[in-house]
């Protein structure tokens, strides 16, 4: 069988630009598996904010000492903590950390975070605890009731 390139060119340049397409929304794919969503509750009357990963896992918590705030948080791990008065604390994740009030945290280092706002400056603690497969609202039980959180959420 004799194919005559000149005659086919067409269909030799739409292949590798089919292909070029088909990874990259593959790829794109793979990204929001990472990043669901979000969302936010209050414990102890102190707001916390957490990000969803695939399949209802917890990808991230933030406990904070906030009451009363108002909460905005995305499909995408970016989002506010704004108390009536006083400092909001924004953060923005990815697959690698989570950039809260300006600082970057590792992931790598834990997903658990303690946010303090009093006296005009925002304090990161950063908790190298380990998450687990649970539904993220089961985990987020769990977690608060560790005893550096519980400490955390009695100030």
């Amino acid at each position: 069988m004799n194919i005559n390139i000149l005659n086919n060119t067409e269909l030799i340049m739409k292949l590798p630009l089919n292909l070029i397409a088909i990874a990259c929304m593959l790829l794109s794919l793979t990204g929001c598996q990472e990043q669901l969503g979000g969302g936010s509750r209050s414990i102890a009357t102190k707001n916390l904010v957490y990000g969803i990963r695939a399949g209802k896992k917890l990808g991230f918590v933030i406990f904070t000492d906030i009451t009363g705030a108002s909460t905005s948080a995305g499909s995408s791990w970016t989002g506010q903590l704004k108390p009536k008065e006083g400092l909001a604390v924004q953060y923005e994740g990815d697959s690698d950390g989570i950039l809260i009030h300006g600082t970057k945290h590792k992931f790598a280092d834990g997903r658990v975070f303690l946010v303090e706002t009093k006296g005009g400056t925002v304090w990161v603690e950063q908790l190298n605890v380990p998450i687990g497969d649970a539904n993220y609202d089961a985990e987020i039980d769990r977690i608060a009731e560790l005893e550096d959180v519980q400490e955390f959420l009695s100030k």
